[in-house]
């Protein structure tokens, strides 16, 4: 993608955020680090053993409340890393 077609802004962040996984063994916690984020949505790294589904139900934690998101993109980096970009979904 050029800088041309960005037609929203984006805001550098690095920061660890947590997101929530949901599937048929529950949910679990697990940890992103955000790389940036727009007003649609937000791209990170993650690192762990938990392999990302893109039919999975995920969520931010954002404050004291959950935001619902969608898994639109990832890439497998290196063994046990993933650059993701997810969604956030409206409520």
């Amino acid at each position: 993608m050029t800088i041309d077609k960005r037609v929203h802004e984006r805001y550098p962040a690095f920061e660890v955020v947590k997101i929530r996984l949901t599937d048929a063994a529950g949910a679990r916690t697990l940890s992103l680090l955000l790389r940036d984020r727009s007003k649609y949505g937000l791209g990170g790294v993650y690192v762990g053993q938990e392999e990302l589904e893109m039919d999975l139900g995920y969520e931010l934690e954002d404050g004291q409340e959950w935001r619902p998101m969608r898994l639109v993109w990832k890439k497998r980096v290196a063994d046990f890393v993933s650059v993701v970009g997810f969604l956030i979904e409206e409520t």
